[in-house]
């Protein structure tokens, strides 16, 4: 047919035009102390990433996988990239599957940590953006909202920016979530 193939993450072009989210962070908010950034293949993790510790290097760049994938935690430790992963089902299916090797190569240095959240953390933060700010949100982005949820609130007194993005949810699972959803907040 002609066409050509961009992939969705493992490429230095795709990765770098995911870093303009990042740019536009930092000048809308330069003085960020933390950017939670929903990850799958490592694309917009990598090049927001780099755009960010650019220009503030002391802004932490946390990246969030469910649990039942994850293929960018694992990658860190093993420092190899887990492309193709095999996953356990989750209703982040945006960021399920691996982790490429070209964002893993340019954001091993320049990531803080990888956080991994429950099913049960996504359908609460999927709730609690409807319930608190009028926002349908898939849970593959609605997991940059579950740190500020956990227990343990490990971003109090922090300004923090959470990348939220796709409004894809199933009918289905959006009318479960919020029938039995109670939120926290």
């Amino acid at each position: 047919t002609g066409a050509t193939y961009i992939p969705a993450y493992d490429d230095p072009i795709v990765v770098t035009g995911a870093g303009t989210c990042g740019l536009e962070i930092m000048t809308e908010l330069p003085d960020a102390e933390a950017i939670l950034v929903p990850t799958g293949g490592g694309g917009l993790l990598a090049g927001t990433a780099v755009a960010v510790k650019k220009i503030n290097p002391l802004c932490r760049v946390i990246g969030l996988q469910p649990t039942a994938s994850p293929a960018a935690k694992l990658s860190f430790e093993q420092n190899f990239p887990l492309d193709p992963y095999s996953h356990e089902p989750t209703i982040a299916d945006g960021l399920a599957g691996g982790f490429g090797a070209i964002p893993l190569y340019i954001a091993r240095t320049l990531v803080d940590d990888i956080l991994l959240f429950s099913e049960a953390e996504l359908r609460q933060a999927v709730f609690t953006l409807i319930d608190q700010e009028q926002l349908v949100v898939e849970a593959s982005g609605a997991i940059a909202i579950a740190p500020l949820l956990a227990p343990e609130q490990p971003f109090r007194d922090t300004t923090v920016v959470c990348i939220l993005s796709g409004a894809n949810i199933d009918r289905a699972l959006l009318a479960e979530i919020l029938t039995n959803g109670q939120s926290s907040a």
